[in-house]
């Protein structure tokens, strides 16, 4: 008889069937760049091009007014606020660092252009590595370039939406296998989704499937070959006033038997909380 393999796994599963012109460096003094307010608070209120400089930023507050805007570079930020308006404040800008902003808008990259899911995919994980909390105010597709690509980077995926059957996320890539999903990190990583919508496109296209899942949201699976470094320490998994439609593993953290019992993986790996309340199927 064959050897029979067995896979491991705790998962949580929902499913139904001003122009500046300087040589590229990089800046620590920014007075030059931006006009200050006051020591916290730096207010762009014109165009402002860092022809591919990098600059860094801490304990500020960023201040949009009449339509400014920050282009072509990097910025590496600590601790920043951001207030602006629902439209483009930067373009072909990197961020970086451990910004925290509160409430990050899509639209702050993408202005009204949301007809990509790849872009829109590579913008939502642009605020997550800079662990800043997210706010949509309409469903926005999300999509991978490949069906086994996958995003790595941040921690916590902080994602509220304005009005929970009007805002959210449509996954339009299914992923390959358990090994892959929108986001897979060594650690995994703790999730809190409130208030949206999270579907699939299969869903909205009226297919069904007997499959357990389809669409792998976030997680990490362990496998010496494909993933050795993976560790599941997750600190909490809050799901709260969401519609989850769709054959969606929100967050699939598991190992192959392989590489150790269900016994091992149990003492190794470790989700500290889970909270599921008011959810639609």
């Amino acid at each position: 008889m064959g050897k029979v393999h067995h896979i491991f796994f705790l998962i949580i599963l929902f499913s139904t069937a001003f122009h500046i012109s300087c040589a590229k460096k990089n800046i620590t003094n920014n007075n030059g760049l931006f006009h200050h307010r006051n020591n916290d608070t730096i207010v762009i209120n014109q165009v402002i091009n860092l022809e591919g400089n990098l600059i860094t930023l801490k304990n500020k507050k960023l201040l949009f007014l009449n339509e400014g805007l920050i282009k072509n570079g990097k910025i590496i930020g600590e601790n920043i606020s951001i207030s602006a308006p629902e439209t483009k404040i930067f373009e072909n800008l990197t961020l970086e660092g451990d910004w925290k902003i509160q409430n990050a808008k899509l639209e702050w990259f993408l202005g009204n252009d949301f007809k990509n899911p790849v872009k829109n995919f590579s913008v939502l994980n642009q605020f997550v590595k800079i662990k800043s909390s997210i706010l949509l105010n309409k469903m926005v597709s999300i999509g991978l370039l490949h069906e086994g690509d996958y995003s790595n980077e941040g921690r916590d995926i902080v994602i509220k939406g304005v009005n929970k059957e009007n805002s959210g996320l449509l996954l339009t890539t299914k992923n390959t296998n358990q090994f892959f999903s929108y986001f897979r990190a060594p650690s995994g990583y703790n999730v809190s989704l409130k208030n949206l919508t999270l579907m699939s496109k299969d869903y909205k296209d009226g297919l069904t499937s007997d499959n357990i899942s389809e669409y792998y949201f976030s997680g990490t699976y362990f496998q010496n070959q494909f993933n050795p470094q993976a560790k599941p320490s997750i600190d909490s998994i809050i799901i709260e006033n969401c519609n989850i439609f769709g054959n969606i593993a929100i967050s699939f953290n598991g190992a192959h038997s392989d590489n150790q019992t269900i016994n091992e993986f149990g003492a190794r790996n470790k989700i500290s909380k889970i909270l599921c309340s008011k959810l639609s199927f």
